[in-house]
């Protein structure tokens, strides 16, 4: 998918796909239509994945709250757990040693 392209790209063109997603919701929920809801699967894991913040999270949420898509909702759930769960290892990873410039200096 184009907007997968985009989003995988880099950290700017993840937030273009899912600014573009927002943008053009309404579109690509018709453009889709009934076709499997798996199509729909796609597109969302592709413009909303690959965040990992609890802010982020929160705004996804707060999206598809306003903008629901029942048949893809368990996936957007799973979207939301990673992001959340990545967010939390993020964190764990820039508490520890790993995050010293000292730590990698010592295994040379």
């Amino acid at each position: 998918y184009p907007m997968g392209s985009v989003s995988h790209s880099s950290n700017e063109g993840r937030h273009i796909a899912w600014e573009f997603f927002k943008d053009n919701f309404e579109a690509i929920k018709k453009f889709i239509g009934n076709a499997s809801p798996s199509l729909m699967d796609a597109v969302i894991v592709s413009c909303a994945g690959g965040y990992c913040s609890d802010e982020k999270a929160e705004e996804i949420d707060a999206f598809f709250k306003s903008h629901p898509v029942p048949k893809s909702s368990r996936k957007i759930q799973q979207t939301l757990e990673n992001m959340r769960a990545n967010a939390k290892f993020l964190g764990m990873l820039r508490a520890s040693a790993l995050s010293k410039e000292e730590f990698w200096s010592a295994l040379v």
